[in-house]
């Protein structure tokens, strides 16, 4: 059955007011973000605002749920796929968005702060944070369309917890291992010669999560009334 782009038109239009009425919310997360950056460094605003992205959109769903959005994508000429990858798109289009912010805002505070830019840990901090933040969500959407989302909430905040609480300590006491931290220093002083390499491989990894993850989605939704 074939895609219609004017229903998922409706459906981006749809998560557009959801996020519309978090507005407030989203410009405070930022300004913490610029905070933070501004205390520690520049680059670190761009991890905290697309991290936080991936929690935003989970939102999504918790409103989806509470409104009782599915009378609501009963009465509309809509099909159970159009959902799934219309908020795929949205996801999509909403990291864009908030990664253009993010670097602006990078730019800025590094200009007052230390009077350059520097590109290099600006653009890897925006890969690692855009890997990290496509990796939550390509583990919390399918999740969240099996399930619902006051059931799901709790599955969901895993990714956080392994990669935070146990990613960040696991890599640091591997960073005290010669071989193990020559190998990272070596990919590191690669890729400061191969910016644009590591931004399109940064990319690539990203949408590959996204695509795998939609994928998983559809199949978990045929059977799923919607």
């Amino acid at each position: 059955m074939r895609t219609s782009m004017k229903s998922i038109y409706k459906l981006l239009t749809l998560d557009y007011y959801v996020l519309k009425a978090l507005f407030g919310f989203v410009v405070a997360a930022i300004l913490v973000a610029t905070v933070i950056g501004c205390v520690t460094q520049p680059s670190m605003l761009i991890m905290v605002i697309l991290t936080f992205t991936a929690f935003l959109l989970s939102v999504l769903f918790s409103v989806a749920e509470k409104s009782n959005f599915n009378k609501l994508y009963g009465t509309l000429p809509i099909i159970k796929r159009e959902i799934v990858i219309g908020r795929y798109l949205f996801a999509t289009l909403t990291i864009s968005l908030l990664s253009i912010i993010a670097f602006i805002l990078f730019c800025i505070s590094s200009i007052v702060l230390r009077a350059n830019i520097d590109w290099f840990s600006g653009a890897a901090y925006w890969v690692g944070a855009f890997i990290i933040t496509t990796f939550f969500i390509s583990i919390q959407f399918p999740i969240y369309f099996k399930f619902e989302y006051s059931k799901a909430m709790f599955i969901s905040i895993l990714p956080y917890i392994l990669f935070f609480a146990v990613g960040f300590p696991v890599f640091g006491q591997l960073m005290k291992q010669n071989a193990f931290s020559n190998t990272v220093m070596n990919v590191i002083a690669y890729f400061q010669s191969h910016i644009y390499l590591m931004i399109l491989l940064g990319i690539g990894v990203g949408l590959i999560l996204l695509t795998l993850s939609c994928l998983i989605s559809l199949m978990l939704t045929k059977k799923k009334h919607i």
